[in-house]
């Protein structure tokens, strides 16, 4: 990447930023099969109640047609939270970043890492009502805050720039 970078930031990754990643990603609705499997247990459970009450032969049916249903909407609602908390735990993500973007690619550099990617190492970007996200892989991406940007001119740049020289699909918001 020879060319001045047109456009620097400076990022400190967050949890909110992680999150959006997981938002972004097409595995997002694998969670939404957890919802409706909460809501038939619950069914169950109150159907078991209902017809029989809760006695001492329907209180264990009772019990545990709820703790599935709790199970899932857990793994729907904290399971998202948490895989965003863990991914802050290494010192790659942890670290202040600045991000070049220029007709060349991306740089990224911080204090332990130093990466370069050309525009063909994105396989997608798209971009959310937080950030945009430049995926190397269907759940690996570079995570570019709008946050960081210190203008709305400089986040445009990084549209044009975008739509200019990368060859893949792109979803951006004018």
């Amino acid at each position: 990447m020879e060319n001045k970078p047109v456009v620097t930031i400076s990022v400190q990754q967050t949890r909110a930023d992680f999150i959006d990643l997981w938002r972004a990603t097409r595995f997002k609705y694998s969670t939404w099969i957890l919802y409706p499997v909460a809501l038939f247990y619950l069914y169950w459970a109150f159907a078991v109640f209902m017809n029989d009450g809760y006695t001492a032969e329907t209180s264990f049916s009772i019990i545990q047609f709820c703790f599935v249903a709790l199970f899932a909407l857990f793994g729907a609602f904290i399971v998202p939270q948490l895989r965003a908390r863990m991914s802050l735990r290494g010192p790659v993500a942890r670290e202040q970043r600045n991000i070049s973007v220029s007709p060349q690619g991306v740089r990224v550099e911080s204090p332990v890492f130093t990466a370069t990617y050309n525009w063909t190492a994105f396989t997608l970007i798209k971009e959310t009502k937080q950030s945009l996200v430049l995926f190397t892989a269907p759940i690996v991406a570079l995570i570019m805050p709008k946050r960081a940007f210190s203008s709305p001119d400089e986040l445009q740049r990084v549209r044009s720039l975008i739509k200019e020289h990368f060859p893949g699909r792109k979803t951006l918001r004018d």
